[in-house]
């Protein structure tokens, strides 16, 4: 009998080592399993909210006109100092507060972590954007922007001046979205440098990326076809019969223009062609 009672008494006990051993370890893979997700949830989530933020950086880039580029990449830009002076000032104060309690380094609170680690994941986002952006401008190299050389000729409520001599504050002749004509003032003036030009019907050099405004729509210079009609400050379409590209190292010259973002440009200061300005909106 007392064989049996030391047989069942020894078989509970195995059962209850078995079970510890069994929930030790449930608990030690429960312990691992969260261990590696929280390895896998934490710094990827950033790197991987920058990618994809990233290649829908650059859907958006390839349809933004070149003005447009730069001021997203200007606004990001700005953006990720003001995250970069946040990390900044958690450092500065945190080094203040170890040295008050006679500490080497950082005490820093959990806001100041939080703050920090929130900073840098929004900076690695905006620097993935201004990537896309950045590559997109570096992708148009035919040219910076669409631009026109020195001696064209602008229609402006003061008659025709030289692209060159154009200020900010001068207002020129530009159409609204009804077909009116109207005098608008120029926001702001470009200049760059390039390596070719398109000589357009023997009367305007501009470069290939400016759009000119045709009967099809708005038609950069590249794209433009003999026999596509361009229309002229009298209300008239004049077709394109000769289109000649040059490599030429020159200056050349845009407007960004206020409300109606386009402007008219003319190489003898008379009927001049609908040319679109560097910034956004249209006709």
């Amino acid at each position: 009998m007392k064989s049996r009672k030391s047989s069942l008494s020894l078989n509970k006990k195995t059962e209850s080592v078995g079970s510890a051993n069994a929930l030790k370890a449930i608990l030690l893979i429960a312990i691992f399993a969260t261990g590696i997700f929280c390895t896998l949830g934490s710094l990827p989530q950033s790197r991987s909210r920058a990618y994809y933020q990233a290649k829908q950086t650059a859907k958006h880039a390839r349809v933004c006109d070149d003005y447009e580029l730069q001021t997203e990449i200007s606004e990001r830009s700005n953006q990720a100092r003001k995250h970069d002076e946040k990390i900044r000032k958690s450092y500065e104060t945190a080094h203040e507060r170890a040295q008050q309690r006679g500490e080497e380094g950082y005490a820093f609170t959990v806001t100041e972590r939080r703050t920090i680690r929130e900073a840098r994941e929004n900076i690695e986002v905006l620097n993935a954007e201004i990537g896309s952006y950045r590559s997109e401008v570096d992708s148009r190299t035919e040219a910076t922007t669409g631009c026109f050389t020195a001696d064209t000729k602008i229609l402006t409520e003061k008659g025709h001046l030289r692209i060159a001599d154009i200020k900010a504050g001068d207002r020129v002749l530009t159409v609204d979205a009804e077909g009116n004509p109207a005098a608008n003032k120029v926001v702001k003036t470009f200049t760059f440098t390039n390596n070719h030009y398109y000589f357009i019907n023997e009367k305007i050099k501009v470069t290939a990326q400016h759009r000119f405004y045709t009967a099809e729509g708005w038609t950069k210079t590249k794209d433009l076809k003999i026999g596509n009609k361009i229309q002229l400050s009298g209300g008239d379409f004049e077709e394109v019969t000769s289109k000649e590209r040059f490599p030429a190292d020159l200056t050349v010259y845009n407007l960004h223009i206020a409300d109606n973002h386009n402007f008219f440009v003319s190489a003898d200061g008379k009927n001049g062609y609908l040319v679109h300005n560097c910034g956004g909106g249209g006709k």
